[in-house]
């Protein structure tokens, strides 16, 4: 694929999932989580932002039938309108007006229906922790907690919710191994080593949103220079693109 091909076919860009060992540790997370069926139980994954939470937790979902609720900071002075929301996600119709008869619909339905409930971005709303922790007692569902690296020490503050964590969960950095990867598999890219390497310790190269943004960049240059090889000088233009117009 490298040099100057002469029947030059454009590449184009598509986003991708990789499998990475972020993955693999969510899905192994969710076994255990399994294991303690009918135990109101909470699973917790964090990190910094950027590093595949929502859509990895978010396919799962999809794919399993699961619960998969974005949290709103709104919703962190309305217990109503967070029961609501969630009353949405598990199916129901008509929404209750009161605080009570929603909180009863949900439980009913996590009895009836039993799925795991995973609430995104938890850490906007700490004050619904002790109100999960019931829901999740009643019910026996795993309800898994998601958020960045503060909702760990929200979590301990409470002991009755930290006491029924069954499993910790930290998403990783993305790795430059991660980095050649999605580069193959979302616009057939062989992005060298060094030119991983040199995305991964740029200013948010850790970060599957910056780097989604620079390969895009990348799927740009490669096709001025009709080329499918990204060398380390071609993704340090591509690094530098993203930060044009921000001044020091």
């Amino acid at each position: 694929m490298s040099g100057m091909a002469k029947d030059w076919t454009p590449l184009k860009f598509e986003h991708k999932r990789v499998a990475c060992q972020n993955q693999e540790n969510f899905e192994a997370m969710m076994e255990i989580l399994e294991l303690g069926r009918d135990e109101g139980r909470f699973g917790l994954i964090y990190s910094t932002a950027g590093r595949g939470k929502s859509r990895t937790t978010a396919a799962w979902a999809a794919n399993h039938g699961a619960v998969h609720l974005l949290m709103l900071p709104i919703w962190n002075a309305s217990e109503l309108g967070f029961l609501q929301a969630l009353g949405r996600e598990l199916g129901l119709k008509a929404l209750p007006l009161t605080k009570n008869e929603c909180f009863a619909k949900a439980v009913d339905l996590l009895v009836s229906q039993p799925r795991p409930v995973f609430l995104d971005e938890m850490d906007l709303c700490p004050r619904h922790l002790n109100l999960v922790r019931v829901l999740s007692e009643l019910t026996g569902a795993a309800f898994v907690l998601i958020g960045e690296k503060e909702l760990p020490a929200l979590m301990s503050q409470n002991k009755r919710v930290w006491s029924r964590v069954f499993q910790v969960l930290h998403f990783e950095p993305v790795s430059p191994r991660d980095i050649i990867t999605y580069g193959r598999e979302a616009a057939n890219l062989e992005v060298e080593a060094g030119a991983a390497a040199e995305l991964n310790r740029s200013p948010g190269g850790e970060d599957w949103r910056v780097i989604k943004r620079t390969m895009i960049d990348v799927v740009g240059l490669a096709n001025a220079k009709r080329t499918g090889q990204v060398s380390v000088e071609m993704m340090r233009q591509a690094i530098k693109m993203g930060f044009q117009g921000v001044k020091k």
